[in-house]
């Protein structure tokens, strides 16, 4: 277990059969097992409660490696209840009173994949711990409506996380039956959280009686329930909103005035227009802010012009600055004119969003990065020369990259490293002597940050590429070499496949260049078969692993070829990859390597793959 050779697990099931071996032969496979065990475990009789845990442990582990690895963590879930019985689930739910967290959460987990009805109560108690209840919550979910009567009966419980989680279940199973209950738990719900989560249950689900509730929810005094009455209401898209939000843009609540005006800008309600505009000058600050930022949605000059106004000259920096923010999503000259002017308000987050909006333009102004340039080198705010930074960084004009390049050494550190970090947004030729030096840069965030940055480049220079490499070897720190190991395959050209594959057989760097090479596209994979014929072992393994996680049609080609590598683990790499994938160009091979190859581990991955294909 502690060796992660998964060629040898096949070779440990038959030691299931002794019944002091049985513990320790169980985690081991789930340390280092594929679908390939999960029968096995499962058939083993569970009615010692120490035993049940551990088998649960086990196939959760297996679960767990294959969903992160491939996603494919379903052929645990629908293989282990064709052996599981009920006297399993009986010592599973028997377990569940002495087993710690840790082991609880594989049984709950393998629990959830089981048929029987009294699972869900079960599963419905959990939700009273605190440390097990999300992953409760989770399984209750996946469960669907078959939980809903468990789940409904603990809505009422006098405990704040029960209800809560209980509204999550009941809004994310998505059954109309449960809205009178949430209703109910909406009108009486002392708690912020739980009144918040039952508004999502309730736009999550989407019934039209669910309106009326939460119009009531407007006037809350948590701005978080408000907003989320907001986003529930939106999600409903009730035939009677536009009139009833209409009726609120005039209540005597600011409360009610600020979330109907968040509501009517989401959904661009013409007839709301005309008020929209007028709340733009209502007493109350929070009102003029939602009222600015909900006139972006309907890009008129009526509401871009009353915007312009109150960017110049509202008395309060909040209003301003949302108004900023506004201006972002106008490319109109006026607009510009008006941001320009803004840039030089005496309130440093008005000037932040100014910057912002200047970086997200589609076709950057001259005036624009003018502007952005001077704030960067002399605003005296930090944020806003950050701010000014991450735009130029965003429109990545050529002008720029002597002046972003000269902010690496700024004295600031923190501008120097959103410096580095825009560096991503410029050529790879004129950045690369700058970049290269700061993967050697003595402190990590600036390192890490010239790391991220060659990972976004669209095209970095190949020596950039090659001192990736190098540092994914020679770094200190583990946590730096996986990173440049994860830029590699970000970056996906030749050169950084060619570097992970080189990768492939250095220390403690197997799954996460496994992983990287998992991510290349399928135009990218043709740059791997070389390497899988020529590469020495354990590379050849790596790259046949993360060919069969990548999914593309031409993956089983290219495992096909695979399976008659010279190494056996190789080839039981490439056989239970094959199982995970369209086995129409490989399914003769695989019935004569289910015969007659010399490895038992091959022969029974063939076989499991013959089976499931």
């Amino acid at each position: 277990a502690g060796i992660g050779d998964a060629s040898v697990a096949q070779r440990l099931v038959p030691l299931l059969d002794d019944e002091m071996l049985r513990p320790a032969v169980a985690a081991c496979l789930g340390a280092i097992g594929s679908e390939d065990v999960v029968t096995p475990l499962a058939s083993v009789p569970l009615e010692q409660g120490a035993l049940a845990a551990t088998i649960a442990v086990a196939l959760a582990n297996i679960y767990n490696r294959i969903e992160e690895t491939v996603g494919e963590g379903a052929l645990v879930s629908d293989l282990a209840p064709r052996a599981l019985t009920r006297a399993s689930a009986d010592a599973l739910m028997r377990s569940i009173g002495t087993a710690s967290a840790e082991d609880l959460r594989g049984i709950v987990l393998v629990l959830s994949w089981l048929p029987f009805d009294d699972i869900d109560a079960a599963l419905c108690e959990l939700l009273r711990r605190e440390d097990i209840r999300a992953l409760a919550a989770d399984r209750l979910v996946a469960r669907g409506s078959r939980a809903i009567d468990c789940v409904e009966a603990v809505a009422s419980s006098d405990v704040e996380g029960v209800r809560r989680a209980a509204a999550y279940v009941l809004g994310r199973t998505g059954s109309a039956r449960s809205v009178p209950i949430l209703v109910g738990m909406l009108e009486e719900a002392a708690s912020s959280d739980v009144a918040a989560e039952v508004c999502r249950a309730l736009g999550a689900i989407g019934d039209e009686r669910a309106l009326a509730p939460l119009l009531e929810v407007l006037d809350h005094d948590d701005p978080g329930v408000r907003q989320a009455a907001v986003s529930a209401i939106n999600s409903l898209g009730h035939p009677r909103t536009e009139a009833s939000i209409a009726l609120r843009l005039h209540d005597d609540s600011p409360r009610v005035r600020e979330s109907a005006a968040r509501v009517a800008g989401y959904f661009g309600y013409g007839s709301c227009l005309r008020q929209m505009v007028e709340l733009c000058e209502d007493d109350e600050a929070l009102v003029r802010r939602a009222a600015i930022e909900s006139l972006a949605s309907y890009d008129q000059r009526a509401a871009w012009s009353k915007v312009r106004e109150l960017v110049r000259g509202d008395e309060d920096a909040t209003v301003r600055a949302a108004a900023a923010r506004a201006l972002g999503r106008s490319a109109s000259v006026e607009s510009l004119h008006a941001l320009l002017e803004a840039s030089h308000d005496s309130n440093l987050w008005v000037r932040y969003y100014v910057a912002r909006a200047f970086g997200a333009a589609d076709r950057p102004h001259a005036d624009a990065i003018a502007a952005l340039a001077v704030g960067a080198m002399r605003d005296s705010a930090t944020p806003v020369r950050i701010a000014c930074i991450e735009s130029l960084g965003a429109l990545g004009s050529a002008s720029m990259t002597d002046l972003v390049v000269s902010l690496t050494r700024d004295a600031d550190a923190d501008v120097a490293l959103a410096a580095v970090t825009a560096l991503a947004g410029f050529g790879g030729e004129a950045t690369a002597d700058a970049l290269i030096g700061t993967l050697r840069h003595a402190d990590p965030a600036r390192q890490s940050a010239a790391i991220d940055a060659l990972a976004r480049q669209r095209r970095p220079a190949a020596r950039a590429v090659a001192a990736l490499g190098a540092l994914a070897r020679d770094a200190a720190e583990l946590t730096v070499k996986q990173q440049a190991v994860r830029a590699l395959g970000a970056i996906g050209n030749e050169v950084a496949v060619a570097e992970l594959v080189s990768l492939a057989a250095e220390p403690h760097l197997g799954a996460a260049v496994t992983e990287a090479l998992a991510r290349l596209g399928e135009e990218q994979l043709s740059k791997l078969a070389s390497a899988m014929e020529t590469a020495p072992e354990t590379p050849r393994e790596l790259v046949v692993e993360a060919v069969a996680r990548t999914k593309h049609p031409v993956a089983a080609r290219l495992l096909a070829q695979a399976l008659t590598d010279a190494s056996p683990r190789v080839r039981l790499a490439a056989a239970r990859g094959l199982g995970r994938l369209d086995l129409r160009n490989a399914r003769g091979q695989l019935d004569i390597m289910a015969r007659t190859d010399e490895s038992p581990a091959v022969r029974q991955a063939a076989q499991g793959a013959l089976s499931r294909g």
